[in-house]
């Protein structure tokens, strides 16, 4: 069996372009190797890790998130997300120190025609989580990642690792939350006008010190608005006027 093909990363800074029409925008240092597969290959072969999973909460609601994967064609594994690209980053722990807020990686995706996209998410695995780790860029075709976790080595009952590699491997993947953007979600401001929900946006100034805060958050399912029109005037009855009220749906 071949092995994957790894791409070496020097370090000056510069746009090394990857497979599958993916580019890495690296900074000035940041050396090591880095490789694009997909979660099949990752866990089909020797070289890969067979317990490796898409991340896990997002597969569960594939109508609103999906992985950024290689353009499907026949192929022996076809389930969902076997396609999903996974880029590994194999570097030393003073590489992956290096990546903050300002001093980024950032990563150019391939061409995603005719697909409303409203975020991007970029997750990595470091062997046991999986840890938000950037955010999408402007436009909605990279994303930036500004952090990277330690590898985590698992080990056998001696102690000594229990894989192949010396756990500094790092494996991302890029989701795309479908649809359109929408000001319906996110962080808002909610005001209760006779018993029922109106929501605002947030603008600056409008807190000041000692002002009290109730937040609200509700998941993927459905929003905030039954919660706040439920437990906003039992906590203002029974708890604390608060001066603001807060939604993130």
């Amino acid at each position: 069996m071949r092995g994957f093909q790894t791409t070496t990363l020097n370090p000056p800074a510069g746009t090394i372009s990857l497979k599958d029409g993916l580019s890495l925008v690296k900074p000035e240092g940041f050396p090591g190797q880095v490789r694009v597969t997909t979660l099949s290959q990752e866990t089909r072969s020797i070289e890969g890790d067979p317990n490796l999973n898409l991340p896990p909460g997002l597969d569960r609601f594939p109508n609103l998130f999906q992985p950024i994967g290689r353009k499907r064609t026949r192929s022996v594994d076809s389930s969902f997300g076997s396609w999903a690209l996974v880029i590994s980053l194999d570097v030393d722990e003073a590489s992956r120190q290096s990546i903050t807020p300002d001093n980024r990686l950032r990563l150019e995706l391939p061409a995603l025609a005719n697909e409303q996209i409203a975020d991007l998410l970029p997750i990595a695995f470091d062997g046991e989580d999986y840890l938000p780790v950037g955010y999408a860029a402007e436009g909605n075709n990279a994303v930036d990642v500004v952090t990277l976790p330690p590898a985590v080595v698992s080990t056998d009952a001696q102690g000594l690792p229990s894989q192949r590699d010396i756990g500094r491997t790092i494996q991302l993947f890029v989701d795309k939350k479908m649809g359109r953007y929408t000001p319906l979600i996110g962080l808002r401001r909610a005001e209760l006008v006779d018993g029922k929900v109106e929501y605002r946006d947030i603008g600056p100034n409008q807190f000041q010190p000692g002002d009290t805060v109730a937040l609200f958050v509700h998941g993927f399912t459905a929003d905030t608005r039954h919660m706040v029109e439920t437990f906003a005037p039992f906590l203002r009855d029974q708890v604390l006027p608060y001066k603001h009220l807060l939604t993130w749906d």
